[in-house]
Parts: C-alpha cells; sequence; structure tokens
C-alpha cells in the first residue's frame, strides 16, 4: 500500500475513534444522571413509606413510583452494557475491511467490520459492521471475486473488489495487508503464534470459512460440529452462542442457552470470551453438575473424572472386571430398550410409592396413591399420569392446610393472645404453612426419588440383564454378578457413573415435560464422550431447545465409549432438520506436532495441520524417578527461558500426579496441581492428568509417563494429551519400557533422547 492509503486509513481510524469518544462521553453524563435519579428516588421512597399506607391513592402513587424506579435501574444497567462495548472497541473498533460491489452498481462499497456496529449519530452513516451481520459472513466465506449474502428478501449478490485486515491497538493501526483468499495466512500465523492467557479469547478476526459455517447454521434444529484437535471447536460453541443471540436478540437471550463442558477448569477458561463479544455468559454446567440438580440430594453421584480414575487406576480385581461388564452393558443400545421395556411394565403395576404423612398420620397412601395411577388415570401416559398424581396429592395437603390454619386460628382467639384478628390470622398462616412446606417438600423428594427406586426395583428382578449380555460381548453368567453389584451401590445410595444418565432417562420418562421449558438452545462441547443415552436424556430434559453437539471421536477419552450415535444423529432426534459438519484442518499445534500425533492414531492422517513451523516433539527416555524430575524441572526452565508462560506436565491418572508432585514441587517451586475439584485455570506450570485436560490448551506439554500408555483402548487418550500442546511438545519413557502405541510414528517427525 502507499502512503496515500495508510493517510487514508488513518484518517477514517480518527474519525472513528472520535466518535467512540463522543458515545462514550454521552454515555458517561447519562448514567450519572441516571445513577442521581436513582439515589435521590431511593431516598425519598425510603422517606414517605412509613406514611404512604394510610390512603388508597397513596398506595397507588407509591406502586409507580416503584415502577418508575426498575425502569431507571434497568436504563442504568442497559447503559452500563453500552459503555463497556464502546471501551472495548476503543481498544480495537476493527479488525477488516472488504469493499463490495452490488449487483448492478458501478463503485464499491467499503465495509469495515469489528465485534460490534457503530453508527455516527449525527450523520446515520454506519462506521462499524458487527461481525455477525449477515454482510460482514463474506469476509469469512469468500475471497476476491463473485460474492454474496443473505439479504430479508434473498441472496444479495454482487463482487468482493478488496479484502483488508488489520491489526489495531488503542487507535493506532500496527499493520494491514489486503489478502486475495480467506483470511490471510499472516494473520493466522501471527494470532496462533501467541502463547497461551489465562483465559480464552475471541478470535473472531480469524474465523475460517468452514467454522464460519457452523457458527452461523441456523436452517437446522440439530448441528453436529466434528473436528480433530485443534479445529476450533470450544471457540465455534462460544461465537456460535452470540450470534444466535444476536440473530434472535427479540426472542433469545442468555438466560435461554445452556452449555455443557466436560468440567469446572473449561468454564473457568472460556469465561471471557462471550462478555468480549458484548454478550453476557450463558448458563453452563457440567453433565455431573446436571444430574446432581435432578436426582435431588441424598445421592452421592460419580462425575467423569472420579469415574475415569477408577478405570484407568483402579486395581484389576473381580469388582474392577465385573464394572467393566457392567459399563458394556449398560453403554450398549439395547439397554436403552430394556429401560423403555422396565416403565412399560410399571405403566400396569408395581410403581414403588410411598404414604404421605403429616404429624404422624397418613394423608394420603400409597395403596391410595396406586390406586388412582392404576384406576382413574390408567388411560393416560405415565408422565401425565404422574403430574395428575401430583396435582391430587397438592389439592389434598391445599385442603388439610386451610383446615389446620382455621384450627389454630380458632386456638389462639381462645387462647391469650392480644392480637387483632388480622394478626391471629398472619400468625395462623405462618405457623401453619412453615409446617406444610416441609411436608410439601417431603412429596416433591417422594416423586423425584421414583426414578432411583424404580431403578432399584428393576435391579431387584433376577435375570434382568440376561437379554443384554450377547449383544455387550459379556459372559451370560457374568450378567447376575453385575446385577448385583449395581443393586449394592443403588442401595447405598451411591450412583456410578454409569447409571447417572439411565437413571435420569427413567427420571425423564416419568416426569416428562416437567423440565426445564425455558432452555431453548443446548450446546454441548466434547460430546464424544457422551454415550446415546445421555443424548436421549439431553433431548427429553430440554424439549423445546435445539441443540449443537461439538466433539472429536479421535479424542473419546473413555475406553468404552464410542461415539457412533453421533454419526445418527436423526435416530436420537427423530423428525428434526439436522445435518454434519466435518472440520479437518487443525490450527492449535504446530505441524510437526499435529504430523506426530496424528500418526499414533488409525485415520489420523485426515487430520490436515495449519502450516506452522516449530521444533519437532521430543521423545527423552530416563533411568528413574529422579531422572525424571531433573528432566521436567530442566525443561521447564528451558521453556520458560523461551517465553512459553504455560506449561503442562500431563499425567495419564490423578493418583500419577499425586505420587509425583511432592518430588516435582521441590525443584519447581510454584508448581500447581490441577484435581476434579478445581474449578479455575491458572497460566504457570501446572501438573494435571490428561482427562480433566480436555479442552484446554498450553503452551508446552510434557506427557511425563508416556510409558504408562500400554493399552490399545487408550491410543485416544495419549493422542489427546499430546495435542493440548501449542509450541513444543516433549514425551518421558522409562529405559527398557517404551510406549507401544508410538511404534507407528516414523522416527523422522521426533527427536530422541536419552538421560540418565
Amino acid at each position: 500500500m502507499d502512503e496515500r492509503e495508510w493517510h487514508e486509513e488513518r484518517a477514517r481510524l480518527a474519525k472513528v475513534m472520535a466518535e467512540l469518544r463522543r458515545q462514550r462521553d454521552a454515555l458517561l453524563a447519562s448514567r450519572e444522571q441516571r445513577a442521581k435519579a436513582i439515589v435521590s428516588d431511593r431516598r425519598e421512597m425510603w422517606e414517605e413509606a412509613p406514611h404512604a399506607a394510610a390512603e388508597f391513592d397513596e398506595v397507588v402513587e407509591m406502586a409507580q413510583h416503584v415502577v418508575q424506579l426498575a425502569d431507571r435501574e434497568r436504563d442504568y444497567r442497559i447503559l452500563g452494557d453500552l459503555l463497556r462495548r464502546l471501551e472495548r472497541m476503543l481498544h480495537s473498533p476493527y479488525f477488516a475491511r472488504i469493499d463490495f460491489r452490488f449487483e448492478g452498481d458501478t463503485a464499491a462499497e467499503p465495509v469495515y467490520i469489528g465485534i460490534s456496529s457503530l453508527t455516527a449519530e449525527e450523520t446515520g452513516e454506519r462506521l462499524i459492521y458487527d461481525w455477525r451481520a449477515p454482510i460482514a459472513s463474506m469476509y469469512y466465506d469468500y475471497g476476491i471475486g463473485p460474492a454474496e449474502f443473505a439479504g430479508p428478501a434473498g441472496p444479495v449478490r454482487g463482487e468482493l473488489v478488496r479484502k483488508r485486515q488489520y491489526k489495531i491497538t488503542d487507535g493506532r493501526i500496527e499493520w494491514m495487508f489486503d489478502s486475495d483468499v480467506g483470511i490471510g495466512d499472516d494473520i493466522l500465523q501471527w494470532m496462533l503464534g501467541r502463547n497461551v492467557d489465562e483465559k480464552m479469547s475471541s478470535i473472531v478476526a480469524s474465523i475460517q470459512r468452514e467454522q464460519n459455517q457452523a457458527i452461523r447454521d441456523d436452517a437446522h434444529d440439530v448441528l453436529v460440529v466434528e473436528g480433530p484437535a485443534g479445529s476450533g471447536k470450544t471457540s465455534i460453541a462460544l461465537q456460535r452462542i452470540a450470534y444466535l443471540l444476536y440473530r434472535h436478540r427479540r426472542s433469545l437471550t442468555s438466560q435461554n442457552v445452556m452449555l455443557f463442558a466436560p468440567n469446572r477448569i473449561l468454564h473457568d477458561y472460556i469465561s471471557n470470551v462471550l462478555p468480549e463479544l458484548g454478550e453476557e455468559n450463558v448458563q453452563q454446567m457440567t453433565f455431573h453438575e446436571y444430574a446432581v440438580q435432578r436426582l435431588g440430594g441424598g445421592l452421592e453421584v460419580e462425575d467423569m473424572a472420579h469415574h475415569l480414575e477408577y478405570l484407568l487406576a483402579g486395581r484389576r480385581d473381580e469388582a474392577y472386571a465385573t464394572r467393566l461388564d457392567g459399563i458394556r452393558m449398560k453403554f450398549s443400545p439395547a439397554y436403552l430398550s430394556l429401560l423403555d421395556a422396565w416403565v412399560t411394565a410399571c405403566e400396569q403395576a408395581g410403581m414403588p410409592f410411598a404414604n404421605v404423612v403429616y404429624q404422624g398420620s397418613t394423608v394420603v397412601s400409597a395403596a391410595e396413591l396406586a390406586q388412582w395411577f392404576y384406576g382413574k388415570l390408567a388411560h393416560l401416559p405415565i408422565h401425565h399420569r404422574m403430574a395428575k398424581l401430583r396435582e391430587a396429592v397438592q389439592e389434598k395437603l391445599a385442603r388439610l392446610e386451610e383446615q389446620k390454619r382455621r384450627q389454630y386460628e380458632r386456638r389462639l382467639q381462645r387462647g391469650q393472645y392480644a392480637g387483632s384478628d388480622e394478626e391471629i390470622r398472619r400468625e395462623a398462616e405462618e405457623v401453619v404453612s412453615r409446617h406444610f412446606r416441609r411436608i410439601r417438600l417431603e412429596v416433591r423428594r417422594m416423586f423425584v426419588s421414583l426414578g432411583p427406586r424404580l431403578y432399584e426395583q428393576m435391579y431387584a428382578q433376577a435375570g434382568i440383564l440376561a437379554p443384554l449380555a450377547a449383544e455387550a460381548g459379556v459372559a451370560p453368567e457374568r450378567a447376575e454378578a453385575v446385577r448385583a453389584q449395581t443393586l449394592a451401590a443403588i442401595r447405598a445410595g451411591r450412583v456410578p457413573f454409569e447409571d447417572v444418565a439411565p437413571l435420569l432417562y427413567l427420571s425423564a420418562r416419568l416426569h416428562g415435560t416437567a423440565v426445564n421449558n425455558r432452555i431453548l438452545h443446548v450446546l454441548v462441547d466434547e460430546a464424544q464422550d457422551y454415550t446415546r443415552l445421555h443424548a436421549e436424556v439431553l433431548r427429553r430434559m430440554f424439549p423445546r431447545a435445539r441443540f449443537t453437539f461439538l466433539g472429536d471421536p479421535r479424542q473419546a477419552i473413555h475406553p468404552l465409549v464410542t461415539a457412533d450415535w453421533l454419526n445418527d444423529i436423526g435416530q436420537v432426534f427423530t423428525g428434526t432438520s439436522h445435518t454434519t459438519l466435518h472440520l479437518r484442518r487443525s490450527y492449535r499445534s504446530t505441524q510437526e506436532i499435529v504430523e506426530f500425533a496424528r500418526h499414533i492414531l488409525p485415520g489420523g492422517r485426515e487430520i490436515d495441520p495449519v502450516r506452522r513451523g516449530g521444533e519437532k516433539p521430543r521423545l527423552v527416555r530416563v533411568a528413574d524417578e529422579d531422572a525424571l524430575v531433573r528432566a521436567l524441572a530442566d525443561e521447564v526452565a528451558h521453556l520458560q527461558g523461551d517465553g512459553m508462560r504455560a506449561i503442562a506436565v500431563v499425567m495419564r491418572t490423578d493418583a500419577g500426579c499425586a505420587g509425583l508432585y511432592d518430588a516435582l514441587a521441590a525443584a519447581l517451586p510454584g508448581l500447581r496441581r490441577l484435581t476434579a475439584e478445581d474449578a479455575a485455570f491458572h497460566a504457570g506450570v501446572v501438573l494435571v492428568p490428561v482427562y480433566l485436560a480436555k479442552g484446554l490448551e498450553f503452551d508446552a506439554v510434557l506427557v511425563a509417563d508416556a510409558s504408562d500408555y500400554q493399552e490399545e483402548a487408550e491410543r485416544r487418550l495419549l493422542y489427546t494429551a499430546c495435542t493440548r500442546a501449542l509450541h513444543r511438545l516433549r514425551l518421558y519413557e522409562w529405559q527398557g519400557a517404551p510406549c507401544p502405541l508410538l511404534a507407528q510414528v516414523p522416527a523422522d517427525l521426533y527427536e530422541a533422547d536419552v538421560r540418565v
């Protein structure tokens, strides 16, 4: 570009910055005025409240005052959101420009693209377009030449005659260049070459075309996004949320969206992305947290982290073998049919109802509940029967509560209570209501507990699992051992991980649409670690929602889980429009790391690494633990000297991390050990089991126990460990105990290093 173009771009940026500052100052002044008005209103209400209840017109005036105050407080919050958006834009107002010639026009119109839109208030000129606007999609989807975007009346066609990219910091252009095709390799290399921060950042400036398709898909009820490690799936999930909130801003809010992530550490790591894009964070939880919430208290629900730790580090005894057989049976497709058959049987007889008791007297007996359920309600589906049954119990409790209130009121009137009739009535209501709150809570618990009790009742039936054994590859005689083990766990109040989804499924079958109807979109990250039964649960628990599943079958870290159901999503979500988008490119790691890691897996050659060079991975052989600690400490010091901020020492299990921690912490002051109980991500040097590193990325990864990956089922686990690294990868083996899973990796893809 010549000096004239630089001058024009700087002049335009100065104009934009001046408009941003003007709007910011106006917002600051307006917000300050509202703050003073709110303080004044609150003071006036506080002073007048004691005198405002005497006359009806005074009560009406006070109610109007309350509404006015609420409106002002809402406006104050909205102004705060707008102010934060402008402050972000003052740092970097836009990152791209496209010049688009509309079909039939002779001149091209410049379109500047940023994280939010900006319009000059005096002239109405659109200075910046939001990256989510339809016209901005051409920046991601087209090179120079014919292009189109979706307009309100259909496709708008024309020609892109320029694509320009910028790096603007604190209102100053650091660099800019024109690109003929997609997002230029220079900006992509710059974005990918950075080091890891404490929090994930938005990457709207470098979204690739295949990612943009997933972000903007609005034509399907169910979207599956499959892609290798580093293909940007988690970023896609967050930017898809931002897009949907923008696209459906009149009908969708952050409270209508649920994001399931594998652990709380990842929740913390991604917590900045949506606020950076000007949106509130949506509801986020792990499937385990959701299960605990749905199943109620009193049950010890195993999460996936502890489940995987048991599978990877547990004692290989008879109980372990029995549990593995049970997992195979419960993860098999036929298990869903067994659960459905059991619910159908219980529709005819055998629901485990309990007496509803108040102060030692039975209000509604279990026999009476069964009589209603199998009598006058028998013509209804089971979940409608449950809803009607709850209504009937609540109505009976309401009549009893009113009866008890009147009795208590008469006792107070006959006694020495000196209050007025109105005070006596309120006292009676408060006392009786407090007692009945407890019984209503007990009734709620009774209905919630029907799922676990029904599950226990199923496992009390001898031979119930026998039909599943052959399909799951389990010896028929083992089915009884699995049944006994499961029954013992449930009766002890423990819910093993493999029983969590079945219990939730029974709850969904029993209670139907008594679920979360407020959630309109559900996104599931790391979907390859879910089973078909998990998907069935989500479908039933969120009946009004559309779904986005993001995952990579190559990273299914559970040795007994396959993600085949993702390929048959239409069989799970019948009657919906659905599609699957396959991502190929890996953007996280250097080309050398991706080339190494993809040889660990069968079919890994389908992964296309971005052309970003770096050091080859290094395979280090050590003699013993002391040599391992010295090698790790030396390598960390070397990496930190090279500017690496986030360094992960990754091990196969948490038990392995615990065994290494003391010795390694002595050599590496400041070392942090991440466990399943942690809820925050910190850049620095961390010691972490591989299953907790899912979804995270680090400048450098040191796989400290490569020799422990011995079984074929652990290939995906090792691949996952290696692909956490952006820039450097080191693996450590014991001398004489090589990792057989690395045997198929060509020797020229890594450096060998032997230490003693």
